[in-house]
């Protein structure tokens, strides 16, 4: 899949480009290759032309690609560790939501739910987060556990209930036997 960059934005207040790809090659890791299949290009835009979605999954005369809008500026005023590691959360669950699009949608077609397109997009959304969530947790794990545990069903349990304690849980499945189920924080 290859990288597209039609960005322009503040992104010098951040680590320049460099930052953000090197967030995206930490996502892109934790993706099993055959889930990008088909994928020709990832486009980086500051912000969605119609401003509304993070991303956006598409197949058209192009090809199949996956746009990302980082919208960086929203996250500028934040101190910068808290910053980065949002703008890091955001692109990977962004990213992964979009590669559940397409693992749904071309690569592993889904049995179609009911006919009203309304139940249809809100099972299509729901499985591209599920997806995200599950990729998510893989990463959240690399980056939390020691090298060689991100892996280890303990040491995820572990991790598991420290996110539950933090009420991140709702936002990160970590998906293995034993771990914490999603419950939306109240």
């Amino acid at each position: 899949m290859r990288l597209d960059w039609r960005a322009d934005g503040p992104y010098s207040e951040i680590g320049g480009q460099e930052m953000l790809r090197g967030a995206l090659d930490e996502a892109r890791a934790v993706l099993p290759s055959e889930h990008l299949r088909q994928l020709g290009v990832l486009l980086i835009l500051d912000h969605d032309p119609k401003g509304r979605a993070l991303g956006l999954w598409r197949q058209d005369h192009e090809g199949v690609g996956i746009d990302l809008y980082p919208h960086v500026d929203a996250l500028l005023p934040l101190p910068p560790r808290v910053r980065d590691f949002a703008l890091r959360l955001h692109l990977a669950y962004t990213l992964f939501h979009e590669v559940g699009h397409h693992v749904t949608r071309l690569l592993n077609r889904r049995a179609a739910p009911p006919r009203k397109a309304a139940l249809v997009d809100q099972k299509i959304e729901r499985w591209a987060d599920e997806y995200a969530e599950k990729r998510l947790g893989k990463l959240v794990a690399r980056w939390l556990l020691p090298e060689g545990r991100a892996d280890s069903p303990d040491a995820r349990r572990a991790l598991g209930y420290a996110l539950k304690s933090l009420r991140l849980d709702s936002v990160v499945s970590l998906d293995a036997p034993g771990t914490t189920e999603a419950v939306p924080a109240s």
